[in-house]
Formats: C-alpha cells, sequence, structure tokens
C-alpha cells in the first residue's frame, strides 16, 4: 500500500512539473486556404485584428499599434499588445485595396459579416514583423495573408518565442491572392513572435489579421491533477 501512494504521489509530481515548468514552445500547425474571408465563427473568439482602418491607409502605424475596439476592426479578447514593424528601424504601414466589395477573400468586420474590409498592413523595407502579447500560456494564434495585387506574391514565415529568431521557416506560401491562414500552436507566457520575410523576386509582404484561439489546455490538465491527488487521499 505504501508502495501504491509513493508511486502516485511521483506521478502527481510529474504531471506538476510538466504543468508548471515546462518552457515556452510554438508549434506550427499549417495552412488553411478555404475559408478565405469567413473567419467568423472559426478563428478569432478570444481575440482578433483586421488591418487597417482609413486613417492608417499608407500611414506608419503607431508602436504600440493600438486599435480601437469602436472601429469595429479589433476584438482585444486575450490581447495585450502588438508590436509592427519591418526590418531594422523601418515601420509598419496600413493599406487598403480598391477590390471587388464582394470577393469572399475580403475580410467581414467583427460585427457585421455582410460588410467586407478589403486592407493590410506591409512593412517600408517590403517584410513584416510582429510581436504579440497575449494573456494566455496556451492558445493559438492565426495570421491572414491576402494580396489582391496580381504581381509576383510569395514570403517564408516564421513564428517562435524568446530573442532568437529560427534558421529555418516555418513554410514558405508561393502565392496567396487567394488569401491564406497560417496557424501556431503557442505554449508559455513569452510574447510570440512572426516574421514575414519576402521572397526572391516578390513585392513587399502583407498582412490582414491576427486572430487568437485560447486553447485552455491548463483547466483541463488541473482538474486531472485534482482527481489524481483525492485518489492518493482516499487510499491513504
Amino acid at each position: 500500500m505504501k508502495r501504491k501512494r509513493v508511486l502516485l504521489a511521483t506521478s502527481v509530481l510529474t504531471l506538476l512539473y510538466f504543468c508548471f515548468c515546462v518552457s515556452a514552445q510554438v508549434k506550427y500547425l499549417g495552412t488553411d486556404i478555404k475559408t478565405q474571408g469567413d473567419w467568423i465563427g472559426i478563428y478569432g473568439k478570444d481575440g482578433a485584428i483586421i488591418f487597417c482602418n482609413q486613417e492608417n491607409h499608407n500611414s506608419d502605424l503607431p508602436v504600440p499599434y493600438k486599435p480601437d475596439e469602436g472601429q469595429k476592426l479589433f476584438k482585444k479578447g486575450l490581447i495585450e499588445e502588438i508590436v509592427l514593424g519591418s526590418s531594422g528601424v523601418s515601420k509598419a504601414y496600413g493599406w487598403i485595396f480598391n477590390a471587388n466589395p464582394g470577393d469572399v477573400k475580403r475580410v467581414p468586420w467583427l460585427t457585421d459579416k455582410s460588410a467586407r474590409y478589403a486592407a493590410c498592413v506591409s512593412g517600408r523595407a517590403a517584410d513584416v514583423a510582429m510581436t504579440l502579447t497575449v494573456n494566455s500560456t496556451h492558445y493559438k494564434v492565426s495570421i491572414y495573408a491576402l494580396d489582391f495585387d496580381t504581381t509576383t506574391r510569395n514570403f517564408q514565415a516564421f513564428g517562435w518565442q524568446g530573442k532568437n529568431m529560427p534558421d529555418d521557416p516555418d513554410d514558405e506560401i508561393a502565392k496567396y491572392t487567394d488569401g491564406v491562414y497560417l496557424t501556431w500552436e503557442v505554449k508559455g507566457g513569452e510574447p510570440f513572435q512572426f516574421y514575414q520575410k519576402n521572397g526572391a523576386g516578390s513585392a513587399n509582404c502583407v498582412i490582414s489579421g491576427v486572430f487568437i484561439d485560447d486553447a485552455k489546455a491548463s483547466v483541463e490538465l488541473n482538474g486531472k491533477i485534482s482527481t489524481l491527488w483525492g485518489r492518493i487521499k482516499d487510499k491513504q
């Protein structure tokens, strides 16, 4: 009986260590080319940013970027801060496309699915860098890249935590004039870093939206821990 209690206690300690001491982790989950602009109900349950409003058209974005929830293009949710930029000291800027108003690739506003928006954020140095702080230790971040320009469009996508960007990209997107979502699963409290590197012969990079969905894994894990502790007490 004593040996069983020791084994159970060891299991609990191992589980606790995994829950509280696990290092930051970013896992790339892949792309979605089917959803296009119809993100509502699929992405962004816990935070969403649609780029950009009329005031930011061809204007440098403030650092950090502070969208207004009243503009119907921002749902704060778990999003604490977003910093956008470009290579070196270059700034990010907003851009609004003069595209077909009914195009399904356009992104709807938060409260009106019929009001589709065609805009983006880009970088003065052609690439886009983003640091995203989220009030969760386990969540998914999805980035929607869409460009209506018919010139060559391709990029490499990097997602990570910490100071050092990985050497190899998570994905290489050869074309995104039809819209593509890239999703990462993020664990740990460090900000999520994203870098969109311009491809060879490509025009500048752009992204049209950022969406957050909380994984809520910690709640489920805490429930398992409580159950395990209860079993130990019952056997004592």
